[in-house]
């Protein structure tokens, strides 16, 4: 066979190959997340299972907090700049942003309700940092709580019937609250002298996983809904903050600062088999407030890492083939010229 012809059916199977890649295996939900790849921070995208990248806002203004809304259609976050901060929702691909609130305090941190008709969010509109409640249509806003301490970073339970809050109302730092969703019956889970903050609840409702540390020292913790019992499941230094659980309740998706960039990783709920998600397999930017569409159980990340690894592989492959090609036929055709001119 003509050695041009080899070399064409090498490079076609490695796209081949490059393509099934990317476009093959199930993805197990999206996974929202903030970095600041594009050079101000951005709501981007990906597939749990590392591959599909996309870049969701395209703005002057800083971007952060994405939470998606309960059936994976859209997503709400926070647009920041130095005058103030506001709600906006937008359809899952980046497309039909809306604004839900224009204060002139800061709006951030919203949270959906289960059913979706509702999101909580922090602000300090009425010059105190209370949660806050609205459809999600940006109508009918209330206050609820109205301690003059911080009240922040509201979670709802999975039937909709509670938030779980962090506060300062009893001192600082703050200390994690549940309350019913109208805002009666305020509860005190934890009594540390750190801050906490980013509850999640588990999908069966019977745990809330926060984050908890002073200053450079952050963890994860799982804490049961009664207060009773609580575990460090990271355990390691470093910032680790914004759980968020699997569907199946047994994994949890997290940020993490350890010396070396801001990535995101899913650890067991039981602390074990921590694992980086490589969404920036180069660790060059920052990648942080995790929010995850689950429409599955995530693969181990080690498979993820191999899945990204074999990218490269065949992507450097396909360039040397290409570069190969192109100089033996730059080859043959000045030998082509110089037996022609003898």
């Amino acid at each position: 066979m003509n050695p041009h012809k080899k070399f064409l059916i090498i490079i076609g199977i490695l796209i081949v190959c490059e393509l099934s890649l990317i476009f093959t295996g199930p993805s197990y939900g999206k996974i929202a997340f903030v970095s600041d790849r594009r050079g101000n921070f951005e709501i981007f995208a990906a597939d749990a299972n590392g591959w599909s990248v996309k870049r969701l806002t395209s703005s002057a203004e800083d971007n952060f907090n994405p939470a998606w809304s309960p059936d994976g259609k859209k997503i709400a976050f926070t647009v920041e700049n130095d005058e103030q901060s506001d709600i906006y929702i937008m359809d899952a691909d980046g497309s039909n942003v809306q604004r839900l609130t224009d204060d002139k305090g800061d709006d951030w941190d919203p949270a959906w309700s289960p059913d979706g008709k509702k999101i909580a969010f922090t602000s300090d509109r009425n010059g105190t940092y209370d949660v806050y409640c609205m459809n999600a249509d940006g109508t009918n806003i209330q206050r609820i709580t109205t301690d003059p301490d911080f009240d922040g970073f509201p979670a709802w339970s999975p039937d909709g019937g509670k938030i779980a809050f962090t506060s300062w109302r009893d001192r600082i730092p703050s200390e994690l609250y549940i309350m019913n969703a109208d805002g009666s019956d305020v509860q005190r889970l934890t009594n540390n002298y750190v801050e906490e903050g980013n509850p999640a609840w588990s999908p069966d409702g019977e745990k809330i996983a926060i984050s908890r540390g002073m200053e450079e020292s952050y963890d994860i913790y799982i804490i049961d809904v009664d207060g009773s019992s609580e575990v460090n499941v990271t355990n390691a230094p470093g910032l680790n903050s914004s759980p968020v659980w699997s569907l199946d309740g047994e994994k949890i998706v997290f940020a993490s600062y350890r010396g070396w960039g801001h990535d995101i990783y899913m650890i067991n709920d039981d602390g074990s088999n921590v694992q980086r998600l490589h969404f920036d397999l180069l660790n060059i930017y920052a990648d942080f407030q995790p929010s995850w569409y689950c429409s599955g159980t995530l693969p181990d990340p080690s498979l993820i890492f191999l899945r990204k690894c074999l990218h490269i592989i065949l992507i450097a492959a396909i360039i040397f083939s290409a570069m190969y090609f192109v100089v033996v036929s730059l080859k043959r055709g000045k030998q082509s010229d110089t037996e022609s001119t003898q």
